[in-house]
């Protein structure tokens, strides 16, 4: 069961600060810095990687990339 994520999903940025990148790689551009606690939600899924929707106080959204041990979901948070 582990720690898989449903599309769909909101979740956490546990990192002080984290990339947003345009792709799922750390050498690709990066979009934003997030910082912690900001919330995303989980569009795609691929090992290591969650594509996300951030959208911001202004309602400005960016879709980017986030390595997932850089994010907790709900249901992570709970336990």
């Amino acid at each position: 069961v582990g720690s898989e994520m449903c599309i769909r999903d909101s979740c956490w940025i546990i990192k002080e600060y984290s990339a947003l990148r345009a792709d799922a790689s750390i050498d690709a551009e990066n979009l934003l810095s997030l910082p912690y606690s900001t919330q995303l939600q989980v569009l795609d899924e691929i090992p290591c990687w969650y594509q996300v929707k951030f959208t911001d106080k202004n309602e400005n959204v960016t879709i980017g990339w986030i390595p997932t041990e850089h994010v907790k979901n709900e249901h992570q948070i709970k336990q």
